[in-house]
């Protein structure tokens, strides 16, 4: 090659590109990509890194608990009924005294970070901010002391630990989720008693249809009526023992519950008997059962009688002997009918089995004045001696009808009377040798010596759910509610309270509904009563009497009821008792909010069944 031809070919090798900047450029960017993506790849997991600690140190602060070593974002079970118990009776900072904690949780805006990371931390925030919100009406409800729970926070709680939840699927942390709690209830820290969350026994009737209550040796016994059905429920040990029937026309009433044999009761419409002429009282009266472990009822016995009352206060059934008080014939007003039952035979699946048609063995006649109350008692301590029918009439007529055993030759029923209640709508009521009666004006109590003793005790409204009595030992006391105040005579031997209504003996204001144990027992058995007003939406509150004391023991809220949305143990309360276990229940809906206890102030709620 020559030499100009050399030349040209090495200006030629200068006109290339010179791979360096390439290089450069290719470096630079390797950088930037590497700054823009790997920092917000590990700097997303570095800010989520401390949240599992913060949101444990929150719940506990929140459920007043212990925070764990190794913490997730799971809960103990039990914590609705731990907020529960610090709503009603936690300190008066609480749960102020979590907003710092809570704030924590948050971390800081930021714009350095991956698209999911950012959103994800966008919706802890928020959750943040709403459990912010609720802690601060919760405190607020708790400085004007709303006994109501709300369940909003519970509702907030969730999402916080939801949007905490996907915050960990963002940043791929297994620390942020729910297979590992964060808390735990049953530290040694110092709180308020335990409140459990109600549990609830389906009944499968309608609301506002009648419904009896009793326990027995610790397991819970319900009957129901309504449009559509007889349910009968046994609950004992997580079991749910239910007879269920399809309900047939005419059945007016239920008993026999407490005694685990309840009893249907089928009679004629008032309305037909108003249209006809002898009144009803040649109809009868018919019987029938819940067969066990079967879904229908027994073969129907007719017993020539016809209730003078409602039928649940004119039968009393113990054993195989029936007593009824029944409209009179032959002259006379009422009658009382002795009838003695029979075992009808149980036919087969698909075959029918005509009624048994039973006429009475004894009856009485009896004189009982206008629109009585009447109940059947027993003449002695815990159901022991001769049956009786305690009365009460318009125009103060009152007494007492005893019923010894069949004699030979028959003994006539002996009758005593004495003034009962001015008023025209009185109520009765007994408990031991004790009986009470009292109506919208004044009231009447039969002392252990037979002598009657005016109290200043009235009821209104004028209906049964108005009086309770409860034996205490060689006295007695009288609950009453009148014009929403709810009133406590306490009698003995020596007389009743004092006849000008005492401060003392007011044991609440504004109260709706209430309802107590009725059977005290022992000199020094605890007797309890719950109430319920119109200004907390129903909460239920109980009190405890300690042997003679005047005053209750502190109102207490045995589980609480939710409001946003309602639920829980709201609205008028039933007590039912053994001697040893006190059942609370409230009717909502087609079922029973049940809890439990033994000395009321652990309470309980039952195994095995749903809570609200």
């Amino acid at each position: 090659m020559t030499e100009p031809e050399s030349e040209v070919w090495v200006d030629a090798a200068g006109l290339r590109p010179s791979v360096r900047p390439w290089l450069v450029a290719g470096m630079i960017n390797v950088a930037v990509a590497a700054l823009l993506l790997g920092v917000p790849y590990f700097r997303g997991p570095r800010r989520a890194a401390d949240v599992p600690g913060r949101f444990s140190a929150f719940a506990a602060c929140f459920y007043h608990s212990e925070a764990l070593d190794d913490p997730g974002l799971g809960l103990p079970v039990g914590e609705r009924g731990r907020y529960a118990s610090l709503v009603l009776g936690g300190d008066a900072d609480w749960p102020a005294r979590c907003g710092p904690a809570l704030e924590a949780i948050a971390p800081e805006p930021s714009l350095f970070l991956f698209p999911s990371i950012k959103n994800a931390e966008e919706q802890v925030r928020a959750a943040v901010a709403l459990m912010r919100t609720e802690m601060e009406a919760v405190g607020r409800r708790r400085q004007a002391q709303d006994a109501r729970v709300s369940d909003r926070p519970m509702r907030a709680m969730a999402r916080l630990r939801g949007a905490l939840a996907e915050l960990g699927l963002a940043v791929s942390s297994e620390a942020l989720s729910a297979e590992r709690d964060a808390i735990s209830l049953h530290g040694d820290l110092d709180g308020p008693p335990g409140r459990p969350i109600s549990s609830v026994v389906p009944l499968r009737v309608g609301e506002g249809r009648t419904w009896h209550l009793a326990v027995d040796d610790g397991a819970l016994l319900v009957g129901a009526t309504d449009m559509r059905a007889v349910v009968y429920l046994r609950v004992e040990d997580g079991a749910v023992e239910q007879r269920l029937s399809r309900r047939p026309r005419r059945v007016r009433g239920m008993i026999g519950v407490a005694q685990q044999q309840p009893w249907l009761l089928f009679t004629t419409s008032p309305s037909r008997c108003e249209q006809l002429p002898d009144g009803c009282a040649d109809r009868a009266l018919g019987l029938t059962a819940l067969l066990e472990n079967r879904q229908t009822l027994r073969p129907m016995m007719w017993l020539r009688a016809h209730p003078l009352v409602a039928p649940e206060r004119a039968v009393h059934i113990e054993g195989e002997v029936a007593h009824v008080l029944a409209l009179g014939d032959e002259g006379a007003t009422a009658q009382v009918r002795e009838f003695l039952l029979v075992e009808p035979e149980v036919p087969a699946m698909g075959e029918t089995h005509e009624p048994t048609r039973i006429q009475p063995a004894r009856r009485w006649n009896l004189d009982l004045g206008e629109e009585p109350s009447v109940r059947w008692i027993h003449l002695g301590w815990r159901d022991g001696g001769p049956l009786g029918l305690l009365f009460a009439a318009r125009g103060g007529q009152a007494g007492l009808m005893r019923l010894d055993p069949p004699e030979d030759p028959p003994v006539p029923a002996s009758i005593e009377r004495w003034p009962g209640p001015r008023g025209r709508h009185p109520e009765v009521a007994s408990c031991g040798p004790w009986q009470v009666m009292v109506s919208e004006v004044e009231g009447v109590v039969r002392r252990a010596d037979g002598s009657p003793v005016a109290i200043e005790s009235r009821i209104e409204p004028a209906e049964a759910a108005s009086l309770r009595v409860v034996c205490r030992g060689a006295s007695v006391e009288v609950w009453t509610l009148a014009d929403r105040v709810l009133s406590r005579a306490r009698c003995d031997a020596g007389g009743c309270s004092s006849p000008e209504p005492q401060v003392e003996d007011v044991v609440a204001f504004d109260a709706r509904a209430f309802d107590t144990d009725r059977d005290g027992g022992a000199e020094e058995f605890a007797s309890f009563v719950a109430t319920t007003d119109d200004r907390q939406d129903g909460v239920v509150w109980l009190r405890r009497f300690e042997g003679h004391d005047a005053q209750p023991s502190a109102a207490t809220v045995p589980s609480p009821c939710w409001s946003d949305p309602p639920g829980g143990l709201c609205g008028a309360p039933r007590l039912a008792s053994d001697g040893h276990m006190l059942v609370v229940a409230t009717r909502v809906e087609e079922n029973l909010n049940v809890v439990m206890t033994e000395d009321g102030q652990t309470f309980l709620n039952l195994a095995g069944l749903e809570q609200h």
